[in-house]
């Protein structure tokens, strides 16, 4: 996308041919030729019989505009519109027409007598059944955006090229699993998908076969995206350096949010305490010992996990020498 800079000139507009970058006043000339990035200022009627785009520009539409256009061979015609836009279109061989929107300001529609290309770039929460009717483009483009396709109808759409990072807002996906979204779609990049019914758990992806578009469903594994904290962190970091680690493969294993806290409340890494319960599980196996009536008696314990394990055998023996009781205990 380009930054354009507004800048209004007062121009005084007659009959004839007249070159210009910038409208404040109403235009009803014949004709006018465009060769250079225009931009025609707010509540401007620009209505002129005939617009001759000579070259590849853009124009950014605060007004009114209402005119036939023609467009130079292989030229690209750019349209920024923020307010009321109607022409007809003569577009010479290879020649595009191009609605640009990078925010819901530029989203006001425009009428035209030919199909032409919608470009959401940089979009934020674009509604795109809002602005445009599908039946008017020949194909939509979209690169790093969010877009709320909720009732858009992509039968209509020739083609569609993605680009960069996109995200689809739609209420609910569950009809839309496993059967293509769109065909004609070239891609560059991810896409995702947010609906009200999302589990932080799960992701919806989109993905192309055969030049369509489908959604799945898969397991989220970008644990600072799950839980926003240094524990998502630790454990992206923990993946990095050990993908196959036990506690990791417990964790990918839980399909709700409670079953993933409830592994980390278990696990020592997150929750020392847990040692604890290893100790009181060890004691309790000096209840059950062997003991002979000699005063001789024998205990063992065996612990284990993916992660830990502890054993051990106690020997020991309790006798009698004269007033004084000896006693002698070994741990292996």
């Amino acid at each position: 996308m380009k930054f354009y800079a507004l800048a209004f000139a007062f121009l005084v507009m007659s009959h004839g041919a007249v070159c210009a970058d910038s409208f404040m006043g109403d235009v009803t000339a014949d004709f006018i030729n465009l060769n250079a990035d225009t931009v025609i200022g707010e509540n401007v009627r620009f209505e002129p019989d005939v617009v001759n785009v000579n070259r590849t520009i853009d124009l950014i539409n605060n007004g009114l505009v209402n005119t036939d256009f023609v467009v130079c061979e292989r030229c690209e015609f750019r349209i920024l519109n923020h307010g009321d836009f109607s022409a007809n279109f003569n577009l010479g061989m290879d020649a595009t027409l191009i609605q640009v929107v990078s925010g819901v300001d530029d989203f006001n529609p425009i009428v035209s007598n030919v199909k032409y290309t919608l470009m959401i770039d940089g979009a934020d929460n674009i509604y795109l059944n809002a602005g445009v009717n599908a039946g008017a483009l020949n194909k939509l483009v979209i690169q790093n955006s969010i877009v709320d396709i909720n009732n858009f109808d992509f039968r209509n759409l020739d083609e569609l090229d993605l680009f960069g990072d996109i995200v689809f807002v739609v209420d609910d996906l569950s009809d839309m699993y496993d059967m293509p979204i769109v065909n004609n779609v070239s891609v560059n990049g991810r896409i995702y998908f947010q609906s009200d019914v999302n589990n932080p758990l799960f992701a919806d992806v989109g993905y192309v076969d055969d030049g369509r578009l489908f959604v799945k469903r898969v397991r989220e594994t970008d644990y600072v995206k799950v839980l926003n904290s240094k524990a998502g962190l630790f454990l992206n970091n923990l993946r990095a350096k050990n993908p196959d680690d036990g506690l990791l493969k417990y964790m990918d294993s839980a399909t709700h949010i409670d079953a993933l806290r409830d592994a980390m409340m278990r696990s020592v890494r997150f929750n020392p305490s847990v040692l604890g319960n290893i100790i009181e599980i060890i004691n309790s196996f000096d209840k059950f010992l062997f003991k002979t009536d000699a005063g001789i008696y024998v205990d063992g314990n065996l612990v284990w996990s993916d992660n830990f394990y502890s054993y051990g055998v106690n020997l020991g023996g309790v006798d009698r020498i004269g007033d004084v009781d000896v006693a002698i205990n070994m741990r292996v």
